[in-house]
């Protein structure tokens, strides 16, 4: 990417965070959301952060993030939050991040009037579109506003800009929140989100960065980025013994292209 278009997009996107302050920042522990907390900070505008503590994460990851947001020493509220205790999130139909995004934003913006914070944002860019994600209406529902997706920053542009700045984890492999292994129409339960996320924390920690541990009807499978298969090949017996210890026996695994929204791949949106 060329560092003119860069350096645009990025005052652009310094311009539309001014018009949003004060605000309260939805931050996951994801790139995209910790890069637009780290230049809100940089920039000194009056930005609180929120985190969603729960089983939709991996221990490991929950814990990084929250000790990301503790280092940067600003205002952070950490909230409780349980997915499936909510009915219709339980229900997993295809509207699932749809009602999982409306209950935990509520929450978030009965914060943010409590706190008298006009502004409720999110870390939502450009790339987002390009996929199937119902959770963006209940964003515009609840009126939570997306600076990167309005100064145009798609999630190359992010990734460059995170190495620009020099931001913790510039190449942080995606990892979204774990209800997305289940297959449509299988209810969640505390204990197999628990599961899927000590055995995705424990396949990191060997190496692996593109990957998602999928249950299906048919059983469970264990989907790898296909420039990663030398990798599962050096570990493959260590990995296979560590998702045994978890419950997840006889997996099968495939290598592919593309990794994201497979369960979304019938619908035409």
């Amino acid at each position: 990417m060329q560092r003119a278009v860069l350096n645009e997009k990025l005052e652009r996107l310094r311009a539309v965070v001014e018009g949003l302050s004060p605000a309260l920042l939805a931050v996951s522990g994801g790139l995209d959301s910790r890069l637009l907390a780290h230049l809100c900070w940089e920039w000194e505008q009056d930005v609180e952060a929120v985190f969603f503590r729960g089983v939709h994460m991996s221990p490991a990851e929950s814990s990084w993030a929250q000790a990301w947001l503790h280092d940067r020493g600003q205002a952070c509220h950490v909230l409780s939050f349980n997915p499936v205790s909510h009915p219709k999130v339980h229900a997993n139909c295809r509207l699932r991040c749809y009602h999982c995004k409306s209950a935990c934003f509520s929450r978030a913006r009965y914060l943010a009037r409590e706190r008298s914070i006009p502004y409720l944002l999110d870390g939502s860019n450009v790339s987002d579109a390009e996929e199937y994600r119902p959770g963006r209406q209940a964003l515009a529902e609840l009126d939570v506003q997306s600076p990167l997706a309005m100064a145009g920053m798609t999630k190359d542009d992010i990734r460059a800009a995170a190495r620009l700045v020099r931001l913790e984890r510039p190449n942080q492999p995606s990892r979204p929140c774990l209800l997305t292994r289940l297959e449509y129409g299988i209810p969640p339960s505390e204990e197999v989100l628990a599961r899927i996320g000590l055995a995705e924390d424990a396949l990191c920690r060997m190496g692996l960065r593109q990957f998602r541990l999928r249950i299906m009807r048919a059983g469970a499978a264990l989907h790898i980025a296909r420039d990663e298969e030398s990798t599962w090949c050096a570990i493959r017996e260590w990995a296979l013994a560590r998702l045994a210890d978890e419950g997840f026996e006889d997996i099968g695994v495939v290598f592919t292209e593309s990794l994201s929204g497979f369960f979304d791949r019938d619908l035409h949106v």
